[in-house]
Protein backbone atom coordinates (compact mmCIF):
# COMPACT_ATOMS: atom_id res chain seq x y z
CA UNK A 1 0.00 0.00 0.00
CA UNK A 2 2.66 1.88 0.83
CA UNK A 3 3.92 2.07 -3.02
CA UNK A 4 0.77 3.41 -4.00
CA UNK A 5 0.72 6.99 -3.53
CA UNK A 6 4.15 6.64 -5.57
CA UNK A 7 3.44 5.29 -8.32
CA UNK A 8 0.17 6.98 -8.67
CA UNK A 9 2.35 10.76 -7.98
CA UNK A 10 4.67 9.40 -10.75
CA UNK A 11 1.76 8.23 -13.18
CA UNK A 12 -0.24 11.91 -12.64
CA UNK A 13 3.34 13.19 -13.01
CA UNK A 14 3.88 11.91 -16.24
CA UNK A 15 -0.07 12.19 -17.78
CA UNK A 16 0.43 16.11 -16.67
CA UNK A 17 3.41 16.06 -18.52
CA UNK A 18 1.66 14.76 -21.59
CA UNK A 19 -0.91 16.98 -21.33
CA UNK A 20 0.83 20.30 -21.15
CA UNK A 21 3.28 18.97 -24.09
CA UNK A 22 -0.27 18.60 -26.12
CA UNK A 23 -1.29 22.10 -24.85
CA UNK A 24 1.94 23.75 -25.40
CA UNK A 25 2.02 22.13 -29.17
CA UNK A 26 -1.68 23.31 -29.81
CA UNK A 27 -1.64 26.89 -28.23
CA UNK A 28 2.25 27.45 -30.40
CA UNK A 29 0.39 26.47 -33.60
CA UNK A 30 -2.85 28.11 -32.70
CA UNK A 31 -0.59 31.38 -31.96
CA UNK A 32 1.89 31.55 -34.81
CA UNK A 33 0.45 34.98 -35.33
CA UNK A 34 0.73 36.10 -31.62
CA UNK A 35 4.24 34.74 -31.90
CA UNK A 36 5.65 36.78 -34.94
CA UNK A 37 3.50 39.74 -33.68
CA UNK A 38 6.20 39.71 -30.13
CA UNK A 39 9.10 39.08 -32.52
CA UNK A 40 7.95 42.17 -34.67
CA UNK A 41 7.51 44.20 -31.20
CA UNK A 42 10.83 43.40 -29.60
CA UNK A 43 12.28 44.66 -32.99
CA UNK A 44 10.59 47.13 -33.29
CA UNK A 45 11.84 48.24 -29.91
CA UNK A 46 15.77 47.80 -30.47
CA UNK A 47 15.21 49.51 -33.58
CA UNK A 48 13.09 52.45 -32.32
CA UNK A 49 10.43 51.79 -34.31
CA UNK A 50 6.64 52.47 -33.54
CA UNK A 51 4.59 49.80 -34.68
CA UNK A 52 1.23 50.79 -36.74
CA UNK A 53 -2.30 49.82 -34.79
CA UNK A 54 -2.62 45.88 -35.53
CA UNK A 55 -6.09 46.15 -36.67
CA UNK A 56 -4.57 48.13 -39.48
CA UNK A 57 -3.48 45.52 -42.86
CA UNK A 58 -2.59 48.65 -45.06
CA UNK A 59 -2.71 52.28 -44.59
CA UNK A 60 -6.10 53.55 -45.16
CA UNK A 61 -6.20 56.54 -46.83
CA UNK A 62 -9.30 58.96 -47.08
CA UNK A 63 -12.25 58.74 -48.97
CA UNK A 64 -11.71 62.12 -50.60
CA UNK A 65 -10.60 61.46 -54.47
CA UNK A 66 -7.91 63.87 -55.14
CA UNK A 67 -8.09 66.59 -57.70
CA UNK A 68 -5.52 66.21 -60.73
CA UNK A 69 -2.72 67.23 -59.23
CA UNK A 70 -1.41 70.93 -60.39
CA UNK A 71 1.95 71.54 -61.85
CA UNK A 72 2.62 74.43 -59.38
CA UNK A 73 2.12 72.55 -56.22
CA UNK A 74 5.05 73.39 -53.78
CA UNK A 75 7.44 71.21 -51.68
CA UNK A 76 6.30 73.50 -48.64
CA UNK A 77 2.71 73.33 -49.49
CA UNK A 78 1.17 72.62 -45.85
CA UNK A 79 -2.02 70.43 -48.13
CA UNK A 80 0.10 67.60 -49.34
CA UNK A 81 -1.20 64.64 -47.71
CA UNK A 82 2.01 63.54 -45.96
CA UNK A 83 0.32 60.03 -45.84
CA UNK A 84 -0.56 57.67 -49.00
CA UNK A 85 -2.57 60.42 -51.40
CA UNK A 86 -5.03 58.06 -52.56
CA UNK A 87 -9.16 58.17 -52.94
CA UNK A 88 -9.22 54.28 -51.58
CA UNK A 89 -12.58 53.34 -49.42
CA UNK A 90 -11.89 51.77 -46.53
CA UNK A 91 -14.00 48.56 -47.74
CA UNK A 92 -11.89 48.58 -50.91
CA UNK A 93 -8.72 48.43 -48.78
CA UNK A 94 -10.40 45.95 -46.52
CA UNK A 95 -11.33 42.92 -49.73
CA UNK A 96 -7.67 44.33 -51.67
CA UNK A 97 -5.06 43.71 -48.86
CA UNK A 98 -6.35 40.16 -47.92
CA UNK A 99 -5.51 38.78 -51.23
CA UNK A 100 -1.50 39.83 -50.33
CA UNK A 101 -2.40 38.21 -46.88
CA UNK A 102 -3.98 34.79 -48.98
CA UNK A 103 -0.90 32.71 -48.93
CA UNK A 104 -1.17 28.76 -50.12
CA UNK A 105 1.32 27.36 -47.85
CA UNK A 106 0.06 28.85 -44.86
CA UNK A 107 0.02 31.33 -42.03
CA UNK A 108 3.92 29.93 -41.17
CA UNK A 109 5.04 31.68 -45.09
CA UNK A 110 2.88 35.07 -44.47
CA UNK A 111 4.45 35.61 -41.36
CA UNK A 112 8.02 34.92 -42.36
CA UNK A 113 7.43 37.57 -45.44
CA UNK A 114 6.34 39.57 -42.79
CA UNK A 115 9.31 39.23 -40.99
CA UNK A 116 11.42 39.81 -43.57
CA UNK A 117 9.75 43.23 -44.59
CA UNK A 118 9.88 44.58 -41.41
CA UNK A 119 13.56 43.68 -41.10
CA UNK A 120 14.62 45.42 -44.48
CA UNK A 121 12.26 48.34 -42.97
CA UNK A 122 14.33 48.45 -39.89
CA UNK A 123 17.38 48.56 -41.88
CA UNK A 124 16.37 51.90 -44.18
CA UNK A 125 19.30 54.38 -43.94
CA UNK A 126 18.71 57.90 -44.92
CA UNK A 127 21.15 59.93 -46.42
CA UNK A 128 23.37 62.28 -44.82
CA UNK A 129 23.14 65.71 -46.06
CA UNK A 130 25.02 66.60 -48.97
CA UNK A 131 27.88 68.93 -46.84
CA UNK A 132 30.42 68.67 -49.87
CA UNK A 133 27.68 70.77 -51.61
CA UNK A 134 27.90 73.18 -49.29
CA UNK A 135 29.44 76.04 -51.55
CA UNK A 136 27.42 74.89 -54.51
CA UNK A 137 23.75 75.33 -52.41
CA UNK A 138 22.28 78.16 -54.61
CA UNK A 139 22.78 75.72 -57.83
CA UNK A 140 19.89 73.39 -56.08
CA UNK A 141 17.40 76.23 -55.30
CA UNK A 142 14.56 75.82 -57.61
CA UNK A 143 14.34 78.33 -60.18
CA UNK A 144 11.58 81.55 -59.77
CA UNK A 145 10.27 80.61 -63.41
CA UNK A 146 9.34 77.69 -65.69
CA UNK A 147 12.81 76.31 -67.12
CA UNK A 148 11.43 72.95 -68.62
CA UNK A 149 7.90 72.99 -69.95
CA UNK A 150 7.80 69.59 -71.44
CA UNK A 151 4.42 69.17 -72.21
CA UNK A 152 4.37 66.54 -74.15
CA UNK A 153 1.70 65.36 -76.90
CA UNK A 154 0.69 61.49 -75.89
CA UNK A 155 0.56 59.28 -78.98
CA UNK A 156 -0.89 56.23 -77.08
CA UNK A 157 -2.25 56.86 -73.95
CA UNK A 158 -3.57 54.10 -71.87
CA UNK A 159 -4.33 54.73 -68.20
CA UNK A 160 -4.74 51.55 -65.73
CA UNK A 161 -5.12 54.18 -62.71
CA UNK A 162 -8.76 54.05 -61.25
CA UNK A 163 -10.07 56.45 -58.62
CA UNK A 164 -9.55 53.88 -56.39
CA UNK A 165 -5.60 53.36 -56.03
CA UNK A 166 -2.80 51.50 -56.69
CA UNK A 167 -1.09 51.02 -54.19
CA UNK A 168 1.80 50.47 -56.71
CA UNK A 169 2.15 51.94 -59.82
CA UNK A 170 4.76 50.47 -61.94
CA UNK A 171 6.95 52.17 -64.65
CA UNK A 172 8.72 50.57 -66.94
CA UNK A 173 10.56 52.75 -69.52
CA UNK A 174 10.46 50.42 -72.89
CA UNK A 175 11.47 51.15 -76.49
CA UNK A 176 9.30 49.94 -79.35
CA UNK A 177 11.93 46.93 -80.63
CA UNK A 178 11.60 45.37 -76.97
CA UNK A 179 8.22 43.81 -77.74
CA UNK A 180 9.57 40.58 -76.49
CA UNK A 181 10.92 42.27 -73.09
CA UNK A 182 7.85 43.39 -72.59
CA UNK A 183 5.99 40.24 -73.17
CA UNK A 184 8.40 38.53 -70.22
CA UNK A 185 8.15 40.58 -68.01
CA UNK A 186 4.01 40.85 -68.11
CA UNK A 187 4.64 36.45 -68.07
CA UNK A 188 6.95 36.42 -64.79
CA UNK A 189 7.35 38.90 -62.04
CA UNK A 190 4.81 41.75 -63.34
CA UNK A 191 1.97 38.61 -63.78
CA UNK A 192 0.35 39.29 -60.68
CA UNK A 193 -0.87 42.61 -61.93
CA UNK A 194 -2.59 40.73 -65.20
CA UNK A 195 -4.35 38.46 -62.91
CA UNK A 196 -1.98 35.83 -62.27
CA UNK A 197 -1.09 34.67 -58.87
CA UNK A 198 2.63 34.77 -58.08
CA UNK A 199 3.88 31.21 -56.98
CA UNK A 200 2.57 30.09 -53.60
CA UNK A 201 -0.34 32.68 -53.48
CA UNK A 202 -3.89 32.19 -53.62
CA UNK A 203 -4.81 35.17 -55.36
CA UNK A 204 -3.10 37.61 -57.94
CA UNK A 205 -2.16 41.45 -56.74
CA UNK A 206 -4.27 42.84 -59.90
CA UNK A 207 -6.13 45.71 -57.89
CA UNK A 208 -2.72 46.64 -55.63
CA UNK A 209 -0.38 46.91 -58.87
CA UNK A 210 -0.60 48.58 -62.22
CA UNK A 211 2.02 48.06 -65.11
CA UNK A 212 2.85 50.57 -67.36
CA UNK A 213 5.24 50.84 -70.36
CA UNK A 214 6.92 53.95 -71.18
CA UNK A 215 7.77 54.92 -74.69
CA UNK A 216 8.72 57.55 -77.02
CA UNK A 217 8.46 57.96 -80.60
CA UNK A 218 8.55 54.30 -82.71
CA UNK A 219 9.19 53.43 -86.03
CA UNK A 220 7.14 53.49 -88.73
CA UNK A 221 6.80 49.91 -89.23
CA UNK A 222 6.64 49.46 -85.59
CA UNK A 223 3.92 51.99 -85.22
CA UNK A 224 0.66 49.52 -86.07
CA UNK A 225 2.06 46.77 -83.88
CA UNK A 226 2.52 49.13 -80.70
CA UNK A 227 -1.13 49.98 -80.89
CA UNK A 228 -2.23 46.33 -81.35
CA UNK A 229 -0.04 45.89 -77.83
CA UNK A 230 -1.71 48.60 -76.01
CA UNK A 231 -5.26 47.49 -77.12
CA UNK A 232 -4.45 43.98 -75.70
CA UNK A 233 -2.79 44.72 -72.57
CA UNK A 234 -4.21 48.38 -71.54
CA UNK A 235 -0.61 48.97 -70.18
CA UNK A 236 1.38 51.79 -73.08
CA UNK A 237 1.93 55.13 -72.61
CA UNK A 238 4.08 56.24 -75.76
CA UNK A 239 4.84 60.36 -75.67
CA UNK A 240 6.07 62.34 -78.91
CA UNK A 241 9.83 62.63 -77.64
CA UNK A 242 12.56 60.55 -79.47
CA UNK A 243 14.03 57.49 -77.39
CA UNK A 244 17.53 58.01 -76.40
CA UNK A 245 20.06 57.87 -74.22
CA UNK A 246 20.25 61.56 -73.52
CA UNK A 247 16.57 61.94 -73.68
CA UNK A 248 16.26 59.65 -70.52
CA UNK A 249 15.94 62.20 -68.00
CA UNK A 250 13.33 63.60 -70.42
CA UNK A 251 11.14 60.80 -70.36
CA UNK A 252 11.37 60.35 -66.40
CA UNK A 253 10.52 63.75 -66.60
CA UNK A 254 7.20 63.07 -68.70
CA UNK A 255 6.55 59.90 -66.44
CA UNK A 256 6.43 62.29 -63.38
CA UNK A 257 4.20 64.78 -65.49
CA UNK A 258 1.57 61.80 -66.64
CA UNK A 259 1.85 59.88 -62.70
CA UNK A 260 0.81 63.25 -61.14
CA UNK A 261 -1.80 64.12 -64.04
CA UNK A 262 -3.23 60.92 -64.32
CA UNK A 263 -2.57 58.82 -62.12
CA UNK A 264 -2.65 60.82 -58.69
CA UNK A 265 -3.73 58.92 -56.24
CA UNK A 266 -1.26 56.22 -56.63
CA UNK A 267 0.27 55.31 -53.21
CA UNK A 268 3.75 54.50 -54.87
CA UNK A 269 5.64 54.89 -58.42
CA UNK A 270 8.20 52.48 -58.94
CA UNK A 271 10.60 52.87 -62.00
CA UNK A 272 12.02 49.58 -63.03
CA UNK A 273 14.66 49.10 -66.22
CA UNK A 274 13.63 46.54 -68.29
CA UNK A 275 16.65 44.41 -67.81
CA UNK A 276 15.16 44.21 -64.25
CA UNK A 277 13.43 41.28 -62.15
CA UNK A 278 11.41 42.37 -58.71
CA UNK A 279 10.15 40.19 -56.16
CA UNK A 280 6.33 41.91 -56.33
CA UNK A 281 4.89 40.35 -53.04
CA UNK A 282 8.33 41.18 -50.65
CA UNK A 283 8.29 44.77 -52.13
CA UNK A 284 4.53 45.29 -51.37
CA UNK A 285 4.91 43.75 -48.08
CA UNK A 286 7.62 46.25 -47.50
CA UNK A 287 5.99 49.66 -49.07
CA UNK A 288 3.04 48.78 -46.59
CA UNK A 289 5.28 48.75 -43.72
CA UNK A 290 6.98 51.76 -44.67
CA UNK A 291 4.25 53.74 -45.38
CA UNK A 292 3.85 53.69 -41.56
CA UNK A 293 7.17 55.24 -40.94
CA UNK A 294 8.28 57.61 -43.59
CA UNK A 295 6.65 59.82 -45.89
CA UNK A 296 7.99 61.87 -49.14
CA UNK A 297 10.68 60.15 -50.29
CA UNK A 298 12.40 58.02 -52.61
CA UNK A 299 13.92 54.40 -51.90
CA UNK A 300 16.31 52.52 -53.57
CA UNK A 301 20.55 51.57 -53.75
CA UNK A 302 22.56 54.75 -53.03
CA UNK A 303 25.35 55.59 -55.34
CA UNK A 304 28.94 53.62 -54.40
CA UNK A 305 30.72 56.85 -53.81
CA UNK A 306 30.18 59.24 -51.27
CA UNK A 307 30.85 62.26 -53.40
CA UNK A 308 29.21 60.87 -57.08
CA UNK A 309 31.35 62.36 -59.67
CA UNK A 310 30.33 63.54 -63.17
CA UNK A 311 31.33 62.11 -65.90
CA UNK A 312 32.36 64.20 -68.94
CA UNK A 313 33.26 61.71 -71.83
CA UNK A 314 31.26 59.10 -73.00
CA UNK A 315 28.08 57.16 -73.10
CA UNK A 316 27.10 58.91 -69.48
CA UNK A 317 29.36 62.09 -70.36
CA UNK A 318 27.63 65.65 -69.31
CA UNK A 319 29.35 69.04 -70.39
CA UNK A 320 30.28 71.94 -67.57
CA UNK A 321 27.86 73.94 -69.55
CA UNK A 322 24.37 71.53 -68.64
CA UNK A 323 26.13 71.10 -64.95
CA UNK A 324 29.14 73.18 -63.67
CA UNK A 325 29.65 70.85 -60.69
CA UNK A 326 32.27 68.13 -60.31
CA UNK A 327 30.09 65.98 -58.06
CA UNK A 328 26.49 64.81 -58.13
CA UNK A 329 24.38 65.22 -54.93
CA UNK A 330 23.78 61.58 -53.54
CA UNK A 331 21.75 59.63 -55.38
CA UNK A 332 20.20 56.00 -55.86
CA UNK A 333 20.68 53.56 -58.81
CA UNK A 334 18.46 53.90 -62.03
CA UNK A 335 17.59 50.15 -62.14
CA UNK A 336 15.17 50.40 -59.90
CA UNK A 337 13.89 52.99 -57.42
CA UNK A 338 10.10 53.79 -55.21
CA UNK A 339 8.79 57.17 -55.06
CA UNK A 340 6.17 57.94 -52.66
CA UNK A 341 2.91 58.95 -53.95
CA UNK A 342 3.66 62.26 -52.30
CA UNK A 343 6.92 62.96 -53.66
CA UNK A 344 6.01 62.51 -56.93
CA UNK A 345 4.00 66.12 -56.67
CA UNK A 346 7.26 67.65 -55.28
CA UNK A 347 9.43 66.07 -57.64
CA UNK A 348 7.38 67.19 -60.98
CA UNK A 349 7.43 70.27 -59.71
CA UNK A 350 11.42 70.82 -59.09
CA UNK A 351 11.36 69.30 -62.38
CA UNK A 352 9.95 72.35 -63.68
CA UNK A 353 12.20 74.68 -62.28
CA UNK A 354 15.54 72.77 -62.32
CA UNK A 355 17.81 72.48 -65.66
CA UNK A 356 18.09 69.23 -67.58
CA UNK A 357 20.59 67.09 -66.64
CA UNK A 358 20.80 63.83 -69.22
CA UNK A 359 22.00 61.18 -66.11
CA UNK A 360 18.39 60.19 -65.18
CA UNK A 361 19.07 58.23 -61.69
CA UNK A 362 21.03 61.51 -60.85
CA UNK A 363 18.56 63.88 -62.17
CA UNK A 364 15.73 62.80 -59.95
CA UNK A 365 16.90 60.93 -57.22
CA UNK A 366 19.79 62.79 -56.47
CA UNK A 367 19.42 66.90 -57.83
CA UNK A 368 15.74 66.95 -57.90
CA UNK A 369 15.39 64.76 -54.20
CA UNK A 370 17.37 67.20 -52.88
CA UNK A 371 15.97 70.97 -54.30
CA UNK A 372 12.39 69.28 -53.93
CA UNK A 373 13.78 68.22 -50.14
CA UNK A 374 12.25 64.44 -50.81
CA UNK A 375 13.63 62.03 -48.58
CA UNK A 376 16.60 59.59 -49.87
CA UNK A 377 16.91 56.13 -48.33
CA UNK A 378 19.12 53.29 -49.05
CA UNK A 379 18.22 49.79 -48.96
CA UNK A 380 20.77 46.95 -49.98
CA UNK A 381 17.69 45.11 -51.42
CA UNK A 382 17.82 46.75 -54.39
CA UNK A 383 19.54 45.98 -57.47
CA UNK A 384 22.85 47.59 -57.74
CA UNK A 385 25.80 47.69 -60.29
CA UNK A 386 27.39 44.74 -59.43
CA UNK A 387 25.84 40.81 -59.85
CA UNK A 388 23.60 39.34 -57.52
CA UNK A 389 22.82 35.87 -56.60
CA UNK A 390 19.30 35.10 -58.02
CA UNK A 391 18.92 32.60 -55.33
CA UNK A 392 18.23 36.14 -53.01
CA UNK A 393 15.13 36.40 -54.91
CA UNK A 394 14.02 32.95 -54.59
CA UNK A 395 14.57 33.18 -50.71
CA UNK A 396 13.07 36.52 -50.34
CA UNK A 397 16.39 38.36 -49.66
CA UNK A 398 16.45 40.90 -52.26
CA UNK A 399 13.49 42.96 -53.38
CA UNK A 400 14.81 43.90 -57.13
CA UNK A 401 17.88 42.27 -58.93
CA UNK A 402 19.17 43.78 -62.52
CA UNK A 403 21.20 42.51 -65.75
CA UNK A 404 18.82 40.17 -66.88
CA UNK A 405 20.12 40.72 -70.74
CA UNK A 406 17.39 39.06 -72.30
CA UNK A 407 13.72 37.62 -71.99
CA UNK A 408 15.04 34.08 -71.69
CA UNK A 409 16.87 34.91 -68.70
CA UNK A 410 13.39 36.16 -67.22
CA UNK A 411 11.63 33.17 -67.63
CA UNK A 412 14.45 31.04 -66.13
CA UNK A 413 14.15 33.01 -62.67
CA UNK A 414 10.66 32.80 -62.99
CA UNK A 415 10.93 28.91 -63.58
CA UNK A 416 13.17 28.95 -60.69
CA UNK A 417 10.70 31.01 -58.44
CA UNK A 418 7.99 28.49 -59.35
CA UNK A 419 9.78 25.31 -58.60
CA UNK A 420 12.02 27.24 -55.29
CA UNK A 421 14.80 25.85 -56.71
CA UNK A 422 17.87 27.82 -57.59
CA UNK A 423 19.62 25.59 -60.31
CA UNK A 424 21.12 28.68 -61.75
CA UNK A 425 22.32 31.35 -59.26
CA UNK A 426 23.87 33.53 -62.22
CA UNK A 427 21.98 33.84 -64.93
Amino acid sequence: MRGLPRIFTRQSFLLVQVVVCVLVFFMAYRNSTKRYKREVEDLCRSRNITLPRPDVAFPVPKTKKNPVVSAEIKPGDKHINPRIPSGISDNHWSNVSHSIAQNDTGDRENTNLNMKALTIVASFQNFPPDDYLARSESFFVLRDSVVNDLDPRWLIQNSPCLSEGPFLLVVVPSVDEHAQHRKAIRATWASPAYGQPWPGFARPFKELVKVVFFLGVASVEKRKDLIREAELHDDIVQGDFSDTYQNLSLKMTAVLRWSATYCPSAGHVMKVDEDTFVNLPLLLYVLKLSSYFRSNYVLGYKHAHAQPPVVRAGKWGVSKEIYPLSTYPRYLYGHSYVISGDAIQRLYHASRHMPLVPNEDSYVTGMLAKSAEVLRVHSDKFAYAGKANTCDLINNKDITQTHFKNPTAFLAMWEMIQTRNCSRPFL
